[in-house]
């Protein structure tokens, strides 16, 4: 970074916000690096549609859930995850499988095994 003449001219503040984001990038294990490169192609196969659906809706109602209830929706999408697209849509159809989830999380998940598996046909 010292000896790029680019990064040398920007403001100071914004040669501060690329040393941490790099030290916070060089503190990651090889695992959450590679899971950050796969978000990031997923973000690069969105349509402009998809990708304001994410940044507007999906991402601040994921920030704002708990911890405990974003576990729980990760549980779920584990789940998912190894099914079909018919399989996944039973099971989002599925009462049981979406008991314990308020009507905010059952959406959520939806839109979120959607995004991470694939469109659901009929959908």
């Amino acid at each position: 970074m010292r000896n790029n003449a680019r990064f040398r001219n920007l403001p100071p503040q914004r040669q501060e916000q690329i040393r941490r984001n790099l030290e916070r990038w060089n503190q990651l294990t090889p695992q959450q690096r590679e899971a950050m490169r796969n978000r990031e192609l997923l973000l690069e196969r969105m349509t402009p549609a998809e990708r304001k659906e994410v940044v507007n809706d999906l991402a601040p109602r994921w920030k704002n859930l708990p911890p405990e209830r974003k576990q729980l929706v990760t549980g779920r999408l584990r789940v998912l995850s190894g099914m079909t697209p018919k399989e996944r849509q039973q099971k989002l159809q599925d009462p049981q499988f979406m008991q314990g989830l308020d009507a905010n999380e059952q959406d959520l998940l939806r839109k979120l095994s959607n995004l991470r598996l694939g469109p659901n046909p009929g959908q």
